[in-house]
């Protein structure tokens, strides 16, 4: 009589497997995108920077079966951050944003921990380089543990779980160097695990690997033993050295540790009578030992890139002296240890890597056999299954095979380049029919930029929806059962049921002889019993549904239980989540209004949804929301400018802000004349998932600085105090206007007069606008227009028209915008001409201030020129001979200062700055770009005082990083931020300043003047006739290499007021320090002079 040993199989049939990884289609930039193995499979998850920047999709790690933890960009402004996906665009989210500027920390070394969460490091704003763990939520992604206090960060990585579920990993907490820790994901079960080089010295552990019983192998050194490999269980005591292979303080190098079959692990390692050869270890010191010294003496065979076989072997590279670099097979003894196959014949060797499983027990592997380049080679571990897969780049070209990743059916998803297609993705099962072309994503003969692949189980619940009818459960369950035919009953139970009797399990249509029992509320279960085939039973469990008939549904996420029993009484069980989504009913949008005045904004706690307002949602706890603002959903939360010129910013919870914005300082009144009057405004809102509703505002107008509108009828128009505009823009004509001697004509503008106007706006038509000699302001618009601006500091408005104005500034500083251009325009203030397709041919006389707008514009200064701005475009600026202060913009600008002592402020662009003659400050402005910075002749300032990051400043070697990586020559003087900077001089004599970190200043062979500055600086002047500047507020500081025993050392104390003079120095503030000389100022802050006496220390050594 046969035994039923074998329970039934099930299968929901709700997972999937998938490779995520970065492309270019060439629309899009580089985005995340998604395989599971099929063209029809493979799309572009998400467009995160929308259009054709790049969001990226990198560094990433799987999420459990929710998909993967990755690092994106969405263009935002606050850099890459961490992003979660399962697949589908609306599954693709923002998780936290860690970093507040592009400066800040990228989250790197994302690693997946046996509990489902992702381990990694990240720096934000008061830390360094951290450890951070996420659970996929907001809430749940939280700084671990600082292990090194501060700013500093303990760069945490090589992150590997023991066999309890804890992570060991590499980290430094400033004391101890780079040692051994380990997290259970908790601050306080995060902890130093040995600090195996005692002291401030690094072990530098790596290469963590698992050995089958839960304990990891490692390479570390010891500061005796030399890099050697080390075992640890997860404990201090369990931490040891395994074995010390390369005897006394020399290194083995262990490294490629590896799993055999048996548990096992083997790998490359170093002594001197072998050299580097193939060893094995089962985590004892006796069964650490050579496998096989393939090239035999104390030459090395090199062994690499083990991977396992399904039979448990490795197969690997190795080279044996004869054969060159060619494919090798153990079993962890010498005997087992063999060529399996010589690929390239002869001693050049095939040089074969990047071995991957494949699920039928097979390899791939790359190779090259000398005539198809290298290509896709497959091993099932004997020479006669090792064979070419496919030549995927015809000839002897290489098909630049790279990203070898198994997707979980057993196939490879990989990036190959057919000679057609650009580097593209492939997919291969082990046989050369199933290795084919994928998806050309850049279509064509361009790359589509793969990279950062990673394999993810996506797994699916099933959800229910409110008011959406029953969800069917299980519509691909697959069961199956190795010794039994028939099945006698299968049973599904809600793990809970907060909604009570609203909750029900349901079958119909069942296949003959099954039934479904009644949904039992008590239990929570449904069983469908009666003996029938699996296949029955497998059917009839694809037909189970749930329903909720709750009009406010508990959303917590419920767990079904399905057991199956068969008819020889064997049980099976499995569970899987059951979602359900509640949806909120339709809100009630009613009209409203507000009043206000022409200055005042509105807002402070306003909301719209106040006593007038109201909701017919049933659902007792629902909170209205809002959706839109004037029909769009993009307006909701942000500041928007109305039709009537108004500020409005409307938020999602119903608050709002609204700000006249000067709108409603010109309202025209009736017929001759001018007055305030009242104006109204309005918007639109609209509710989620409700109706829409106007709100009106009433503006009354006030007597400020008013806009009066020039009408038909002679008007005399007074400003009385404050800045008053007197606007012609809707003139039938073209005007002329004297403001000096109250006068007017032409158009709307005849009979006028006018008093205390400083603000004149022109006609569409050709006027002729004349100022005082105050400060007066004018915008001619269209026409042939001409504007004599007379005394003041005045600013004219250069008109988009394509008409050919003059503009005199007379006498004062005077300001000729140009911003709201966006074509390129030519300005040269010297010669007085402006042009392009959009102004035409202006004519320019006496202007000392400049501001252009968006295009590639190219501007002249002159001796008078005291500014110059430049906007969004590619633009060229040459200065004078006068002292300039010069804004480049946006865009890659080129800037020759000229002679003169000039100020030029580089922005988000790779710009060229070249300060010429003169004593020049030149700043490189925000953002990650390369510029090239040029002091020229005199005394130039490279300023990077703005910096909030650690920058590198090499004049040396004249470049800097931290804000971009920039090209330096010709400075004299730098002044750094607050990050913790490194100052290097070059050889001449400069000044080098440090700001508020803890800077290192590097002097060169000149006469350098070092300026630490706040924070903890250390200070090399290098050619022992240097000027150490302190001030009030300086930190821990040290002078590494002060003279005290020459006179042309200086130390500069005169901005601390605590020390007086030399004898205040030597009887209250100095002392000698073991073999150092320490300076207090009695406020905490201290000078330490390294190796200095204090006998050899006088007053011609300092200045007060």
């Amino acid at each position: 009589m046969a035994t039923d040993n074998a329970p039934t199989t099930i299968d929901f049939g709700n997972r999937s497997d998938a490779v995520f990884f970065e492309a270019d289609d060439g629309t899009h930039g580089t985005e995340l995108w998604v395989t599971d193995g099929t063209e029809a499979g493979t799309h572009l998850v998400r467009d995160i920077a929308e259009g054709s920047v790049s969001g990226r999709g990198a560094r990433s790690a799987a999420f459990g079966e929710s998909g993967v933890v990755f690092i994106a960009d969405d263009g935002s402004g606050s850099g890459f951050e961490l992003w979660l996906s399962d697949g589908t665009e609306a599954g693709t989210r923002l998780v936290k944003e860690l970093t507040v500027d592009l400066n800040s920390g990228i989250p790197n070394y994302l690693t997946s921990m046996p509990d489902g969460r992702v381990i990694f490091q990240t720096s934000d704003t008061d830390h360094g380089y951290e450890l951070w763990v996420t659970d996929g939520t907001e809430a749940g992604t939280v700084l671990v543990k600082d292990i090194y206090t501060g700013t500093s960060g303990s760069s945490p990585y090589g992150f590997v779980a023991l066999g309890d579920g804890r992570m060991v990993f590499r980290a430094s907490d400033g004391t101890n160097g780079s040692e051994l820790w380990v997290t259970d994901g908790t601050e306080a079960g995060t902890v130093l695990l040995k600090d195996i080089r005692s002291g401030s010295g690094s072990s530098s552990p790596i290469e963590l690997t698992a050995l089958a019983d839960g304990r990891l192998v490692f390479r570390a050194n010891d500061g005796t033993n030399g890099a050697e490999v080390w075992v640890t269980d997860g404990t201090a005591t369990g931490t040891v050295l395994l074995k010390d292979i390369a005897a006394g303080s020399s290194s083995s190098t262990p490294s490629g540790f590896t799993a055999l079959g048996d548990g096992r692990l083997v790998f490359q390692s170093y002594d001197s009578a072998n050299g580097y050869e193939l060893w094995v270890t089962d985590g004892t010191e006796a069964g650490t030992v050579l496998v096989k010294d393939i090239r035999s003496g104390s030459g090395s065979s090199s062994p690499y890139g083990f991977e396992p076989l399904a039979d448990g072997r490795l197969v690997f590279s190795a080279n044996d002296g004869t054969n060159g670099s060619e494919l090798w097979v153990t079993d962890g003894t010498e005997a087992g240890t063999v060529l399996l196959k010589d690929i390239y014949t002869g001693y050049n060797g095939s040089a074969p890597s990047g071995f991957t499983a494949l699920g039928n027990g097979r390899l791939v592997f790359l190779a090259n056999d000398g005539t198809n380049g290298t290509e896709l080679w497959v091993t099932d571990g004997t020479e006669a299954g090792t064979v070419l897969l496919k030549d995927i780049y015809s000839g002897s070209s290489a098909s630049s095979l790279n990203n070898f990743t198994t997707l979980g059916d057993g196939r490879m998803i990989f990036s190959a380049n057919d000679g057609t297609h650009g580097v593209e993705l492939w997919v291969t099962d082990g046989t050369a029919a199933g290795t084919v072309l994928l998806d050309d994503i850049y279509s064509g003969a361009s790359n589509s930029s793969l990279d950062f692949f990673t394999s993810a189980v996506l797994s699916s619940e099933p959800v229910f929806v409110e008011d959406a009818g029953a969800v069917t459960l299980l519509p691909q369950a697959v069961l199956s059962d190795a010794d039994s035919a028939t099945l006698q009953s299968v049973t599904l139970t809600l793990s809970a049921a907060p909604d009570g009797a609203a909750e029900s399990l349901a079958a119909s249509g069942l296949p003959a002889g099954i039934t479904a029992g009644a949904y039992d509320p008590d239990s929570r279960s449904i069983t469908l019993s009666g003996s029938a085939s699996v296949a029955d039973y497998q059917a009839a469990l694809r037909l189970v549904t749930y329903l909720n008939g709750s009009q406010n549904p508990d959303e917590t996420d419920r767990t079904v239980t399905v057991t199956v029993t068969d008819d020889g009484g064997q049980t099976s069980t499995d569970s899987f989540g059951l979602g359900v989504t509640a949806t909120d009913d339709a809100g009630v949008a009613v009209d409203d209004a507000f009043t206000t005045d022409e200055a005042t904004a509105i807002g402070s706690g306003l909301s719209l949804f106040d006593a007038n307002g109201g909701s017919a949602d049933e659902d007792v706890d629902s909170v209205l929301a809002i959706g839109a603002v004037n029909g769009s959903g993009a307006n909701v939360g942000q500041a928007i400018t109305l039709a009537s010129g108004a500020l409005l910013t409307v938020n999602a919870d119903g608050t709002f802000a609204y700000d006249p914005n000067g709108a409603f300082d010109s309202l025209a009144a009736e017929g001759s004349g001018a007055a305030n009057i009242s104006a109204t405004d309005s918007f639109t809102y609209t509710l989620v998932g409700g109706g829409t509703a106007t709100v009106t505002l009433t503006i009354d107008g006030l007597d400020t600085n008013d806009t009066l509108e020039g009408t038909a009828g002679g008007d005399a128009f007074v400003g009385g105090p404050g800045y008053d505009t007197v606007s012609y823009a809707t003139s039938s004509a073209g005007v002329t206007i004297d403001l000096a001697a109250g006068t007017a004509s032409g158009g709307d503008a005849e009979g006028d007069s006018f008093t205390s106007i400083e603000f004149l706006i022109g006609s569409s038509h050709a006027d002729t606008l004349s100022g005082t000699d105050g400060t007066n302001n004018f915008d001619a618009g269209a026409g042939l227009d001409i504007v004599v601006a007379r005394g003041g500091d005045d600013v004219v408005t250069g008109s988009i028209d394509a008409a050919n104005d003059t503009y005199d500034g007379g006498d004062g500083v005077d300001l000729l915008d140009y911003s709201a251009v966006t074509d390129a325009v030519t300005v040269d203030l010297d010669a007085g001409l402006a042009s392009s397709s959009s102004i035409g041919n202006d004519t320019l006389v006496s202007f000392e201030r400049l501001l252009t707008g968006s295009g590639n514009d190219v501007i002249t200064g002159s001796a008078t020129t005291t500014l110059i701005g430049s906007g969004l475009g590619d633009d060229t600026i040459t200065g004078s001979d006068g002292d300039t202060t010069i804004y480049a913009g946006g865009g890659d600008d080129t800037v020759n200062a000229g002679a003169g002592s000039d100020t030029i402020f580089g922005g988000h662009g790779a710009d060229t700055l070249n300060g010429d003659a003169g004593d020049d400050l030149i700043s490189a402005g925000p953002g990650l770009f390369w510029d090239t910075l040029d002091g020229g002749e005199g005394f130039d300032t490279l300023d990077m005082s703005d910096a909030t990051v650690a920058v590198k400043v090499n004049l040396a070697a004249g470049y800097s990083l931290g804000l971009g990586v920039d090209t330096l020559s010709n400075f004299e003087r730098v002044v750094s931020g607050s990050g913790n900077d490194v100052i290097i001089a070059s050889t001449g004599s400069e000044t080098l300043e440090g700001g508020a970190g803890n800077d290192t200043i590097l002097g060169g062979a000149g006469f350098d003047t070092l300026v630490g500055g706040a924070g903890d600086d250390v200070l090399t002047g290098g050619f022992n006739a240097d000027t150490f500047v302190f001030a009030d507020g300086f930190g821990t500081d040290t002078i590494t290499d002060f003279a005290a025993t020459n006179d042309f050392e200086r130390i500069d104390l005169s901005a601390v007021t605590a020390i007086v003079d030399f004898a205040d120095l030597a009887a209250n503030h100095m002392m000698q320090s073991g073999a150092d000389v320490v300076i207090a100022d009695g406020t905490g802050a201290t000078i330490t002079l390294l190796n200095v006496t204090l006998a050899d220390l006088g007053t011609a050594d300092f200045i007060f």
